[in-house]
């Protein structure tokens, strides 16, 4: 402060000349390293240059009932271009559940991943057949929303068990959505895919619940479940190593079980992600080649971001698109 005081009038006008832009970029460098900036600021630019996809398909908000939950939830649906057309009117078409990150929302996936727009161009290039798009909310006991996608076993006020988040995911989700859509009802034409927790939580439910979903996709997700961060509250301040582990495929995945057979799970992560993400992905694709369990583990540049995740789920979805071919769009299979 003295230091200040001693300079002259014409020198402080000079420092603050150069301190208020260096501020204002410095700020700017630091904002732009949020994901949500970086993604909101694409938009925008996108919509300003003309250059953003018209999403041709439906989008919906509905209302799902949970017994598992003893509530409704919402969930977004978007059905593909042609989906209300008399001629499509006996087609029965396949599921893409995506599953949010903690924090995060059901509609992240369409407005920063841009799913139906990535399905859309595929659709466009002959790459993929059509398909349903649902993202559920999956809020649950932790912080920030968190439910890691389980049945928490303790709610936070310590009375009763928490939210079933996974029981709703898992088998009421599916269901209602059969009964309420054209569906193909069947595992083979279900894909469960999330970021992040979204990603454990996509894998974590396929292994366990068994004959719901036989794709999944999992973008920077993990495999061992840890009570920390956001999750504490979901898990019970004291879980025992033996729930942890009963949630962590890591663990539970030791060898190959009949009804695991004709799974097949897409793993992608980033090269450039802080943390363990592409070391883990490496060591449960091992796993699960062991198990019998048939994955790709894709590393592509990027980081912790959508904009890894976006270009992920185009390649899962071509990846995935020949596991759809021969189902039938008649009825169910």
């Amino acid at each position: 402060m003295n230091i200040w005081r001693n300079l002259k009038a014409s020198q402080r006008r000079r420092l603050q000349w150069i301190a208020i832009p260096a501020a204002i970029v410095a700020l700017g460098v630091g904002l732009w390293r949020l994901d949500w900036v970086r993604q909101n600021v694409q938009i925008q630019w996108l919509a300003v240059t003309g250059r953003a996809w018209r999403v041709r398909g439906q989008v919906h908000t509905v209302s799902v009932l949970s017994p598992a939950l003893g509530e409704h939830r919402s969930a977004i649906v978007y059905t593909p271009p042609g989906y209300d057309a008399s001629e499509n009117e006996t087609r029965r078409y396949p599921v893409l559940y995506l599953l949010h990150g903690a924090p995060g929302g059901p509609d992240d996936w369409l407005t920063y991943g841009r799913a139906p727009e990535v399905e859309e161009r595929l659709i466009e290039q002959r790459k993929i057949t059509p398909m349903l798009i649902v993202c559920p909310n999956g809020d649950g006991d932790g912080y920030m929303g968190d439910s890691e996608y389980i049945d928490a076993p303790v709610s936070r006020s310590g009375r009763g068990p928490g939210k079933q988040v996974g029981t709703f995911i898992a088998r009421d989700l599916p269901s209602w959505i059969d009964a309420h859509y054209r569906t193909i009802a069947s595992p083979k034409a279900r894909i469960l895919g999330g970021v992040s927790t979204g990603g454990y939580g996509a894998v974590n439910l396929a292994l366990t619940h068994p004959g719901v979903f036989n794709t999944v996709f999992s973008f920077s997700g993990y495999y061992t479940a840890t009570q920390s961060g956001w999750a504490r509250p979901v898990w019970g301040y004291h879980p025992s190593p033996a729930r942890l582990s009963a949630q962590s495929p890591q663990d539970y995945v030791t060898g190959p079980r009949a009804d695991w057979s004709g799974m097949w799970i897409y793993l992608g992560d980033g090269r450039n992600e802080r943390g363990s993400y592409a070391a883990e992905g490496d060591a449960f694709a091992a796993r699960l080649q062991s198990a019998g369990i048939a994955c790709d583990h894709v590393e592509t540049p990027g980081s912790h971001s959508w904009d890894l995740w976006r270009p992920q789920l185009r390649d899962a979805l071509i990846r995935a698109s020949g596991r759809l071919d021969g189902l039938g769009n008649g009825s169910s299979t």
